[in-house]
């Protein structure tokens, strides 16, 4: 089992550029899947170059607030259809000791990319 880290990077100037350089998955299964730092704004893409869907599964840090209290909360799944490209944009519940992490059952590709932010 082990996971392949992604650095973030910057999002791209044109919006047809977010899939170039993505990270391909090494193995699938539980274990195994894309980690990087958590950070607020971050947005993840994910591509299934795959001949079928793909479902991905975005684990929830279970904290000692609610392990204390037997309760589990479930990890998050999508399904993303052949040659679709999905955005999930990870909240502080994946937060785990400042690691998110995403399994998936083939071998799907991934980006990482700070979010555009626009003044007024």
């Amino acid at each position: 089992m082990a996971t392949q880290a992604i650095t973030p990077a910057v999002h791209p100037v044109e919006s047809t550029l977010v899939t170039s350089g993505m990270t391909t998955l090494a193995s699938t299964g539980a274990g195994n899947g894309f980690t990087f730092n958590y950070k607020d704004g971050y947005l993840v893409y994910l591509y299934n170059p795959t001949g079928g869907n793909a479902t991905v599964t975005f684990k929830v840090a279970q904290g000692s607030l609610y392990s204390d209290r037997t309760i589990t909360i479930p990890d998050e799944t999508a399904t993303i259809a052949t040659t679709e490209v999905d955005t999930w944009k990870p909240e502080s519940i994946f937060n785990d000791g400042g690691t998110v992490t995403i399994e998936c059952d083939v071998l799907i590709q991934a980006k990482v990319i700070s979010q555009i932010t626009r003044s007024a």
